[in-house]
């Protein structure tokens, strides 16, 4: 469901990939362009689109079990009367989001785009990503320790703002962790009473995710903080 790591896997075992047609996330993407990265994976277009959300239950409580991480991932340990009926499900919640998501862009006219233009670009990716870039390390080091700078500053203003000293008596707690959906979430709908602007599919709670972080900074400037919190983290740690 994503070339980016489907594809060079398949070109380090020899395997050379020429038709390339179809791929979940890709298509997620032009359908919502806006779609928060961390809710863009196979996991939750099964809640999107298919009646299979949470197939991957069993293997992630495995995980958890085993103290697996994405950086020290090894299914090996896993038993396997676990991980074959996670893997059918992969396949077929994969197979049922192509024909659902085949069917929405179908309908507002992007499948042309996708088939011509979208799928073929893909392959031009992977070669670029293959091939690489020179870049200035020390630039970049400079940039790393800039942001950290600035990181350094939001942080301290959240934990100086009014709003956490507040919310620290409120809750009975030493700090607050702006990183946690659940104190972010008591912070701003408990002690800021901002009205939610949408809810998670899952546990349908608040959502904090970032556009509901954008709509509500135009009411506060602590979402914002937050916000911008977030940006640096994710520039920090992709470059």
């Amino acid at each position: 469901a994503g070339a980016l790591i489907d594809i060079p896997f398949l070109r380090a075992l020899g395997i050379d990939i020429r038709h390339y047609d179809f791929d979940g996330l890709v298509m997620d993407y032009l359908l919502d362009e806006n779609k928060p990265e961390h809710q863009r994976s196979l996991k939750e277009l099964a809640w999107d689109y298919t009646d299979m959300g949470g197939y991957e239950v069993g293997v992630e409580e495995w995980k958890r079990t085993l103290g697996l991480t994405r950086e020290a991932m090894d299914f090996s340990r896993i038993p396997f009367e676990v991980l074959w009926p996670y893997s059918a499900a992969d396949a077929d919640v994969l197979g049922r989001c192509r024909r659902a998501m085949s069917h929405t862009l179908n309908d507002q006219g992007l499948l042309p785009l996708f088939q011509k233009i979208v799928m073929p670009l893909v392959m031009v990716l992977c070669d670029m990503e293959a091939t690489g870039i020179r870049v200035d390390v020390e630039r970049l080091k400079q940039i790393r320790r800039e942001h950290e700078e600035i990181l350094a500053d939001i942080d301290q203003q959240l934990v100086n703002h009014p709003v956490t000293l507040e919310a620290r008596r409120t809750l009975g707690v030493e700090t607050i962790n702006y990183d946690s959906p659940v104190q972010l979430r008591k912070v701003l709908f408990d002690i800021l009473k901002l009205k939610p602007v949408a809810q998670t599919k899952k546990t349908r709670q608040p959502s904090t995710a970032e556009a509901s972080l954008t709509v509500l900074s135009r009411l506060h400037e602590l979402p914002r903080l937050v916000l911008q919190k977030r940006a640096y983290e994710r520039l920090s740690s992709y470059y």
